[in-house]
């Protein structure tokens, strides 16, 4: 049993994910589409990231932003390890790591440049009251005067219903010793037989059982660190402002995208009768459409030194946004997830958007152009979801590819050994795209310059896996030879074409 991570659970290390919401990119959309300015993140940067994890997100990052530098840190040494290891393959040189804790960081301060932005990914809720003090004081420290922070972590009301469960599996796993991710499937069978056995606290909090349905589809390594840890909290809105208080930062935005379109997130009428209460006090609303959409997550923006911009001044930095569709103009859907359920856009306004973009990255100014009306704050909130739904991205033309093609690279030939990182990094829009494991192995094969045809792809990726000792899966059975081929290719038969032409758009290939 480790005694140095201070109840984390460090015997299972955590999951490889990158998260788009993190992105520079994406933060400056979200402050200036909500009338705050960001720092200017078009070239060299200073960008950190405390609890990076694998640093599959830093690591991208780092890749699409070969002038700016970054900086991740993680107090388990295997994740750091891994997340230099990845650097190291795609020879990336402006990605840093650390295996410090957040005493350390602290300790090391002097030697670290002075960040645009502090992102913390999920760790609030997750140590201890002295840990958050210390994530404090390391930004009031590092952060650059009009510096973000990005803050998520798990949100009341939200996991009032789900809260008293993790203590239960906290307790079980407890009593029960031994690797935290291989007690995963005890504990999911210990929940089941009580629930079967009519407990009343799951008959009457049924949130919990469709919960465990979403935590199932995770690898087990994601229940043991969202539940297993010694410390966990989660916090009310106003919890966390006022501990971010104490490094000067105010309130800017919310880093889902859908957050700030009231009318899609939010019950019909709640938007005007908010405004009757409090309307000026920032927190307060925030609190209020947490409780309106039972919110169990919040992606926050804080700044230091909120700056509100003029009309001309948003206007302008918004006008100097491109966009592009990152999917092929047949796959656009005009429903978007959000934290009341799906949201439907307006045929009449998203149809002559994407039709814009299908034609090339086009600017805000164009996308209100291609509108009969001409509604500006159409544009703008349909360009929001789209890109919330990650149909769309922000472009940017000068870009070097090279980085983000040399990571690309290092994560499609993992996937011939077995891991997914569910990611294809897009140079031209510094943004990574999701990937499932067909889109990985056509992109190795695009990649070797042996994707000319679905048939050629096929060929070559079903030859790569028969190396590596693997093989396509159909109703668990391994496929071979030519049945291989076959399903390979029917896999990559729909929209190839298409995907080839966006792929070559974004810079990756």
């Amino acid at each position: 049993m480790s005694t140095w991570n201070e109840g984390y659970t460090t015997d299972v290390q955590y999951t490889s994910f990158f998260h788009a919401e993190l992105a520079p990119s994406h933060i400056a959309f979200a402050a200036a589409a909500n009338g705050f300015r960001a720092p200017d993140m078009s070239g060299a940067f200073a960008y950190c990231e405390l609890g990076s994890g694998q640093g599959v997100t830093l690591n991208g990052l780092a890749a699409m932003h070969p002038e700016a530098r970054f900086w991740g840190f993680d107090f388990n040494p295997a994740q750091i390890a891994n997340a230099q290891r990845m650097a190291d393959a795609a020879k990336l040189a402006n990605a840093h790591f650390r295996d410090w804790s957040f005493a350390q960081a602290i300790e090391h301060a002097d030697e670290l440049p002075r960040f645009d932005v502090i992102a913390l990914h999920g760790i609030l809720s997750w140590v201890s009251d002295e840990n958050r003090a210390e994530i404090i004081r390391f930004i009031d420290r590092t952060l650059k005067p009009g510096g973000v922070v990005y803050a998520s972590y798990n949100c009341l009301p939200g996991w009032t219903q789900i809260a008293p469960y993790r203590h239960l599996a906290r307790q079980h796993y407890l009593r029960h010793p031994g690797r935290s991710d291989l007690h995963v499937p005890r504990i999911l069978e210990f929940s089941d037989a009580f629930a079967e056995l009519g407990g009343a606290y799951f008959k009457v909090n049924p949130t919990v059982s469709l919960r465990l349905d979403q935590m199932r589809k995770q690898p087990a390594a994601y229940f043991a660190h969202e539940f297993l840890n010694a410390n966990w909290r989660a916090f009310y809105v106003d919890e966390i402002a006022r501990e971010m208080s104490g490094a000067r930062l105010d309130f800017m935005a919310s880093a889902t995208l859908i957050e700030n379109v009231p009318g899609a997130s939010l019950p019909p009428g709640t938007p005007a009768f908010l405004q009757q209460h409090a309307a000026e006090d920032v927190i307060w609303q925030e609190l209020a459409k947490d409780f309106a959409c039972n919110k169990m997550f919040r992606r926050d923006l804080y700044a230091r030194g909120v700056n509100t911009m003029s009309g001309p001044e948003q206007a302008a930095i918004l006008g100097g946004f491109r966009f592009v569709l990152t999917v092929p103009r047949e796959a656009v859907k005009l429903t978007f997830a959000g934290p009341m359920g799906e949201a439907n856009g307006a045929p009449a306004v998203y149809e002559p958007i994407v039709d814009r973009l299908m034609q090339g990255p086009a600017t805000l100014p164009e996308l209100v152009a291609a509108l009969p009306d001409k509604n500006g704050p159409n544009a703008l909130q349909a360009i929001t979801m789209l890109l919330h739904s990650r149909q769309a991205v922000m472009y940017a033309a000068k870009v070097d590819p090279k980085p983000a093609r040399a990571l690309n690279k290092v994560i499609a030939e993992s996937y011939f050994q077995g891991s997914n990182y569910g990611i294809i990094l897009a140079p031209a829009a510094r943004q990574a795209l999701p990937a499932n494991g067909a889109d990985l192995g056509l992109l190795a094969a695009a990649l070797e310059g042996k994707a000319r045809s679905v048939a050629e792809a096929a060929a070559h990726v079903s030859d790569r896996l028969r190396i590596a000792g693997r093989a396509p899966q159909v109703d668990g059975q391994a496929l071979q030879g030519a049945a291989a081929v076959e399903h390979l290719a029917a896999q990559y038969a729909e929209g190839f074409d298409g995907k080839m032409t966006i792929w070559k758009a974004l810079g990756i290939l």
